[in-house]
């Protein structure tokens, strides 16, 4: 691993071309199950813990797959998990759509349209309805 310094002479920010190929070929594997792993796992991790625990897993998994065993380093897992908050920002943006759909939403601005939705968000929050979608 090669780390470059800036003019001023201080160390840059890490980067995946400070690796070597394989290592940046495995990181991008691992990344991209780390991505799987947190929308599928834990969308919103509560510590720092579940993250790394989670990126450990997602290079075990990139590592089976390529047959190779590199050690996973902190400056890797940091490689991984530094765009997590891009990870749930994606999933939200997504699941906003969904969820209005799925929960029957209508998407106007009308009054009678808004008290509506008004009255469904109401109702899905009494005793976790949300949760469960009830067959009428």
């Amino acid at each position: 691993m090669k780390f470059n310094k800036g003019p001023d002479g201080i160390r840059q920010r890490l980067k995946a071309s400070d690796f070597d190929n394989v290592t940046k070929d495995l990181l991008t594997t691992a990344t991209s199950i780390y991505r799987c792993l947190v929308v599928t796992c834990a969308p919103f991790p509560e510590t720092l813990i579940i993250e790394t625990k989670l990126a450990k897993d997602a290079w075990r998994e990139a590592s089976n797959m390529a047959e190779l065993t590199i050690q996973l380093t902190p400056s890797l897992v940091k490689m991984m998990t530094r765009r997590t908050s891009q990870v749930h920002g994606e999933l939200k943006t997504k699941m906003r759509v969904l969820t209005a759909s799925f929960f029957g939403f209508c998407a106007s601005r009308s009054i009678p349209t808004i008290k509506e939705n008004r009255d469904l968000a109401e109702s899905l929050k009494e005793g976790s309805h949300f949760v469960f979608k009830v067959r009428v």
